[in-house]
């Protein structure tokens, strides 16, 4: 009890320097806190994956008169050429997100937060092609068979 009553004499003695050790040692463990999440989430991200080790993602990156951009989508040739030029490429996929919209007569339909892959994701990420409504191959056959799921606009 006594070194609790001598260290708030100190504190209450030495104002300005006490909040400076407080703010430091504060901002000290704000900092190492922030720096493990950034670390244990890069570490852990998509880990849940069978061969996550064998799993990469390519990006290229585009440059203009100012503009410097990064783009994950890519037109169909790239995985050909490069499943054909390097040969540790066991399969590739393409992936989209966007926008979706449909008419049918009348009606209009407006599917967001769309994310699409070419059937072979499924095989690479380790997913059960049975979670998925449709064939592999043909896709959702009939119209109908989601339309409860959707929301029209």
């Amino acid at each position: 009890m006594i070194f609790f009553k001598t260290a708030f004499r100190y504190l209450t003695r030495d104002k300005v320097f006490s909040f400076i050790n407080i703010f430091g040692l504060a901002a000290g463990l704000t900092a190492v806190l922030c720096i493990a999440l950034y670390v244990v989430r890069e570490l852990n991200y998509d880990c849940f994956h069978q061969h996550a080790d064998r799993i990469y993602r390519i990006s290229i990156a585009m440059s203009g008169d100012s503009v410097e951009n990064e783009s994950y989508m890519f037109t169909p040739p790239i995985g050909l050429a490069m499943k054909a030029d390097i040969p540790e490429i066991e399969e590739y996929t393409r992936m989209a997100a966007g926008l979706v919209g449909s008419t049918n007569g009348t009606e209009q339909l407006r599917l967001s937060h769309i994310f699409g892959a070419g059937y072979i994701y499924c095989s690479i990420c380790c997913f059960r092609p049975c979670s998925l409504v449709g064939s592999r191959f043909s896709g959702i056959e009939s119209s109908n068979s989601q339309s409860g799921k959707f929301n029209k606009n």
